[in-house]
């Protein structure tokens, strides 16, 4: 009896595990990246609730305000590597899905006449620009707006906008990935930094250690 009974509660464990994996699968994530008036943000949705990762507004700009952006700034081109790394593993051999993609650009010169051309240069060189764009991406909706502007000296991204559907085990998935592939490079770069001490592969090092 009291066997059955403990049966039956890790069938019901096993049944609530099973359906929380399934809501939490099913659950639709979203990630946009905003940029207005030369300041990002990151936004990561989840239903109706948001968190910003990236880019919170301070109240007040203070000098402590400032120098916390700037060390978040520096801190994000160690970055860069990591975050195409993670992007190229959520991608796969499938196309990355995209939700919106709004752009508005500003194109600007040092007199009229230059304006002018790069204006043109723009237009042609979104036509090269954009078959890339749909051959990596799958764009559900997309605004590319430009525009002259004779009052400033050059080009100006005023608005940019982008939103990325990700699947919550999709994204563990990537999450996993790219962790691994970050304690490979750190073992990596520290391999290296011993061979450049000692002048010796490391394992030579290792053997005269031990």
């Amino acid at each position: 009896m009291i066997l059955h009974i403990i049966l039956l509660v890790l069938l019901w464990i096993l049944i609530v595990i099973a359906l929380l994996v399934l809501v939490f699968t099913m659950v639709p994530l979203r990630v946009s990246v905003e940029y207005r008036g030369g300041k990002p943000k990151v936004t990561l949705h989840i239903l109706a609730f948001r968190v910003i990762l990236y880019g919170r507004e301070e109240k007040r700009a203070t000098k402590k305000a400032e120098k916390k952006a700037k060390e978040e700034t520096e801190r994000l081109v160690p970055m860069r590597k990591t975050l195409m790394k993670a992007l190229e593993y959520y991608r796969g051999k499938s196309r990355i899905p995209l939700n919106k993609l709004h752009l508005d650009v500003a194109i600007g010169g040092e007199d009229p006449a230059s304006a002018a051309i790069l204006f043109g240069a723009s237009q042609v060189g979104l036509g090269i620009i954009w078959p890339v764009l749909e051959q990596n991406f799958k764009i559900k909706q997309h605004r590319i707006r430009t525009r002259l502007d004779f009052t400033q000296e050059k080009t100006v991204l005023e608005y940019a906008y982008v939103s990325l559907p990700i699947p919550l085990f999709k994204a563990l998935l990537t999450v996993a990935r790219t962790l691994s592939w970050l304690v490979r490079e750190r073992e990596r770069e520290k391999e290296k930094a011993a061979r450049q001490e000692t002048g010796k592969p490391a394992a030579e090092t290792k053997k005269q250690n031990a």
